[in-house]
């Protein structure tokens, strides 16, 4: 049994239940909308997400209907802004199975992504408390924001690390601080505590995409998503900008604002990665996830709470930053 497994066995009775009520919500009486909803439903992740909200709310209590209602909210609306990301992208997969826009077709994909933000906000209003529905009504906004400001950031022709993790802090931190928020306003016992436990899992969630960001330079067959995904969509990532600011390889940066500009051949992008492997970028952004990993992990063991499901916290943090797909 890996870690991740592990941590999962400390709320299995929850993660089924939860998939037991995302199973139905992503359903319909509708033959085409059930078959699409089938084929996204198909392709999700780990759950990383749910893992952690049951992980949080366990370690104030236990998990309440409200608690429920918040994860399949906050799930929901992650899963379809995923959907319209890959037709704003032309992301052909998703986790290795053909993305619903390939699937079917764009208009297609458009529908069933707003059914999924619908569905995932009739079940925020369920749990009847508005500083939740709030919560969950504005992430669908944050996210799309932090995509627009990423579109916006293509045509810098600054290579900027404080404008990399605007970004992600926007477009990927921002869901594991409202999952952290919601779910901890389901549990009386954290309610002096949301604002700062909450900033603990956003900054997870900033290790989570320079993750990501590192494996989109490193083939592997494990990996989601084809390698050199991002510089095909005009993305320069922590470690390539790291290496495009500390090199004097004017040839690099005019690679670099072609991938920009979209005219950047594969050839070309294959020598950004490779000067990011090998250069000191790699090295540089793991280091900076393994720092504010281990600054989350000294914050969470002062948590006031469970100590086993405060242990299983600090082992989450880890397991974010050492994944291998």
């Amino acid at each position: 049994m890996n870690k991740l497994e592990e941590l999962n066995s400390l709320v299995s009775t929850e993660l089924n239940h939860f998939n037991l009520l995302f199973s139905k919500a992503m359903s319909s009486d509708n033959q085409l909308l059930d078959i699409a909803l089938t084929h996204v439903a198909s392709s999700r992740g780990k759950q990383i997400r749910p893992l952690m909200m049951f992980l949080l709310a366990k370690v104030f209590g236990e998990v309440s209907d409200k608690a429920y209602s918040v994860a399949l909210a906050l799930e929901l609306i992650h899963t379809a802004t995923l959907v319209h990301d890959d037709i704003v992208d032309e992301s052909a997969e998703r986790r290795g199975i053909a993305s619903l826009n390939t699937r079917f077709d764009s208009k297609t994909a458009v529908l069933v992504g707003d059914y999924m933000l619908s569905t995932g906000l009739l079940s925020a209003l369920r749990t009847d408390d508005l500083r939740i529905i709030s919560l969950a009504s504005t992430l669908g906004q944050q996210l799309s924001s932090g995509e627009i400001l990423q579109l916006e950031n293509i045509s810098n022709t600054v290579f900027s690390e404080a404008a990399y993790f605007d970004i992600i802090r926007k477009k990927t931190a921002i869901l594991f601080r409202t999952c952290a928020e919601c779910i901890l306003l389901t549990c009386e016992e954290a309610s002096a505590s949301v604002s700062s436990i909450a900033d603990i899992i956003e900054s997870i969630g900033l290790s989570f995409q320079i993750r990501d960001d590192i494996f989109d330079l490193i083939p592997s067959k494990k990996l989601g998503k084809p390698s050199g995904n991002d510089m095909l969509e005009g993305k320069l990532t922590l470690p390539v900008i790291y290496v495009l600011n500390n090199t004097q390889d004017e040839n690099l940066k005019d690679i670099a604002n072609k991938v920009k500009m979209g005219n950047a051949t594969l050839d070309e992008m294959e020598t950004l990665s490779q000067a990011a492997i090998h250069d000191g970028g790699i090295a540089y952004a793991q280091k900076m996830m393994n720092g504010i990993i281990d600054e989350a992990i000294t914050k969470i063991k002062n948590i006031d709470g469970n100590p086993i499901f405060i242990d299983a916290l600090c082992h989450f943090a880890e397991i974010v930053a050492q994944r291998q797909s």
